[in-house]
């Protein structure tokens, strides 16, 4: 479940082109499992702390909220896909992320420019609404699925059957 040496093969910014990169690519599709959500969790709880101790400070960036969301969209995509993608812009739209286009915005015209607390709330709440999603044993037979809760208290279930969510192999 390293999700950050599997994103290194897999995600599509991948420079590998060797054979021996090939198989390692292959090895490393074969390995994708329901683990990854650990590794993801750990990671996004990680950049939630770095933005609340540095919100604390007074400084409140795009770059830290457009890490958070990354690294959690990507995450959702994995497991409901079985594949990397890392690219926000695109993980945004296709988890209908709205704010996320101006958070790039702003992180281009300046990388380290502070937010106001006003403008970070919005991204706050999501993150929240993220981080409600919580890894469920389903049945006796030991199935795994995901659920959500929205701020307005609905469930979403993902990965309820077998063609909708990743196996562990």
């Amino acid at each position: 479940g390293n999700g950050n040496m599997l994103e290194r093969l897999l995600g599509p910014l991948n420079l590998v082109t060797t054979p021996a990169g090939h198989t390692l690519r292959h090895l490393a599709r074969q390995s994708l499992s329901r683990r990854l959500f650990y590794h993801y969790r750990g990671f996004f709880a990680g950049m939630r702390r770095e933005y609340e101790r540095e919100a604390a400070d007074g400084v409140r960036t795009a770059k830290r909220l457009l890490y958070a969301y990354r690294v959690a969209l990507t995450a959702i995509h994995a497991l409901l896909e079985g594949e990397i993608e890392t690219r926000v812009d695109v993980l945004a739209e296709r988890y209908h992320m709205p704010g996320v286009g101006a958070l790039i915005q702003i992180k281009h015209r300046a990388e380290h420019q502070t937010l106001r607390e006003a403008e970070a709330m919005p991204h706050l709440a999501a993150c929240r609404r993220i981080e409600r999603v919580t890894l469920l044993t389903g049945d006796d037979a030991g199935t795994v699925f995901w659920r959500s809760t929205s701020k307005d208290n609905v469930k979403s279930t993902f990965g309820r059957t077998s063609g909708a969510r990743l196996a562990d192999r």
